[in-house]
């Protein structure tokens, strides 16, 4: 009875960091890195970056360095001086994402999706603040959408085996980490997902092998993760 408590403790610390990895794995990197190219390429041509430009330039900046207040002040001018810049609303939409104001999150992917509504940014992204707001089901919905803009997107399937195996769908949440691995083998979150469905499911060799391929991919984000969820194997089998 010991082991089995310490077991459900463990698998929840651990569906919590996965929640956690799931929004550090959001497309803030994909869209802040388009800009950067753009001022790249800006500068790279000799023109003189417009005031936009800067403002976005340095909230990414400030983004990366954790100044995140900082950087929604400057998404916040650049939304100022135009209204219907997609990638302000979504990049301050992430970083209010790492202070935890979900609610004024969503509201910025709510705008983000009236400009561009075929975007598959708005989704993916979407899909996070809801899944913080344990609003799972329009996460996966926002997940289906993200993936009929993109049908070869590993990340969103990878993202809506999450959710499913949160919703205690494991079977669908599988069948989705599976899928993202399929089109991209070295995704370290489908692994990461499909071991602790694996555990879940009372597999315990598939949950091992699965995990010895996550440690081939693993990414330096998610140390701290691998580690308890190799406690959490160890841990599940003593349990069962």
């Amino acid at each position: 009875m010991k082991t089995r408590k310490i077991y459900k403790q463990i698998r929840e610390a651990v569906f919590c960091l996965l929640f956690c990895f799931g929004l550090l794995c959001s497309a803030a990197a994909q869209s802040a890195y388009a800009h950067d190219t753009r001022m790249m390429d800006i500068f790279g041509m000799g023109q003189a970056p417009s005031d936009e430009d800067v403002l976005m330039y340095r909230g990414n900046v400030y983004a990366r360095t954790g100044m995140y207040e900082r950087a929604v002040e400057e998404y916040g001018k650049v939304i100022a001086l135009d209204s219907l810049n997609v990638l302000a609303h979504i990049n301050r939409a992430i970083t209010l994402m790492d202070l935890a104001r979900f609610r004024e999150a969503l509201a910025d992917m709510h705008s983000a999706e009236r400009l561009e509504p075929d975007n598959y940014e708005v989704y993916i992204n979407r899909a996070l603040v809801y899944a913080a707001l344990e609003k799972l089901d329009s996460a996966v919905l926002d997940c289906d959408r993200a993936l009929e803009i993109n049908g070869d997107a590993a990340e969103a399937y990878a993202n809506r085996g999450n959710y499913l195996a949160r919703l205690g769908e494991f079977d669908e949440g599988l069948a989705d980490c599976e899928h993202a691995i399929a089109i991209d083998s070295t995704y370290a979150q489908a692994w990461l997902g499909s071991t602790l469905i694996y555990l879940e499911l009372s597999d315990f060799d598939r949950a091992k092998a699965s995990f010895r391929t996550l440690l081939r991919y693993e990414t330096a984000d998610m140390k701290g993760i691998v580690g308890q969820l190799h406690l959490l194997i160890d841990t599940s089998q003593a349990a069962n």
